[in-house]
């Protein structure tokens, strides 16, 4: 069985400029699958400046930039480097999560993955949950507001770290629903 050899979740949310834009920061938030404690948390973001969407200028470089939760590198390939060692260390014993991991996160593993394309190939999320397919499991709206959904309302929209830890506590919420764990 997939879930008796997985000790955590491992939450990842990135924001992009546009959907399909290059990714510009990642939050990540690791849990421990029995206490539901957040065990690690990681922001890290790069090259601001390179943003063009103004959406993204207006709505989440606010929010990031200065941000003291958030790690500030050089380069973008820096800030996947940072990423990519992050989630080798801990992607054998967790559940890799996103919530609707296409087009977002699933470019940004695409991209990690072709940063090094020999060492890395077979390395992706295997598989990877979609918060919104479980959300549809459960026969709840796919669009239902997290923030609202796991009452944080106090946590920003579009903090990757903070999007990270909103998907995690409603996996736990609607796996719980499932009776699953």
């Amino acid at each position: 069985m997939y879930m008796k050899d997985k000790e955590f979740l491992f939450s990842v949310d990135v924001e992009t400029d546009n959907l399909y834009g290059e990714t510009f920061a990642i939050g990540v938030t690791i849990w421990d699958l029995k206490t539901r404690e957040m065990v690690s948390k990681v922001g890290c973001y790069a090259e601001l400046n390179k943003v063009r969407s103004e959406w993204c200028k207006n709505n989440i470089l606010p929010i990031i930039r200065g941000n003291i939760d958030f790690m500030k590198v050089g380069y973008r390939t820096q800030m996947r480097d940072i990423f990519w060692n992050l989630y080798e260390e801990w992607r054998r014993k967790s559940i890799i999560l996103a919530d609707f991991q296409y087009p977002c996160e699933a470019g940004f593993f695409r991209q990690c993955v072709l940063d090094d394309l020999k060492s890395r190939e077979w390395d992706g999320p295997y598989p990877m949950i979609d918060l919104g397919t479980m959300f549809i499991c459960a026969n709840l709206d796919p669009d239902l507001d997290r923030f609202v959904y796991t009452n944080n309302l106090h946590l920003d929209k579009h903090n990757p770290i903070h999007d990270s830890i909103v998907a995690a506590e409603s996996f736990f919420k609607i796996w719980d629903f499932l009776g699953r764990l």
